[in-house]
């Protein structure tokens, strides 16, 4: 049988970040078909959260489960962007 791939994609906040690995956590526990990816982009100005994920990183996290550290992509200048203001 195929193992299932799921990605979370949370908010960028302390409590969606720990619901999210906890949710994986369980996942993972109840079935060891279903395999997870989380997406995070660290916060700029959130030392908390920034030293939670970097706990993940150290910790032991089942196999099953990947944290992926997104870059944070900053545009070069501002007329970079594609959205236009009037």
């Amino acid at each position: 049988m195929k193992k299932a791939k799921i990605v979370f994609i949370p908010l960028l906040i302390m409590g969606h970040i720990v619901s999210v690995v906890k949710t994986n956590k369980l996942l993972v526990e109840r079935d060891n078909q279903i395999s997870t990816s989380i997406l995070v982009i660290k916060p700029i100005l959130d030392s908390m959260t920034i030293n939670y994920l970097d706990s993940l990183v150290v910790s032991t996290l089942p196999k099953c489960i990947r944290l992926i550290d997104l870059p944070i992509n900053e545009p070069q200048s501002s007329n970079d962007n594609w959205v236009t203001y009037c």
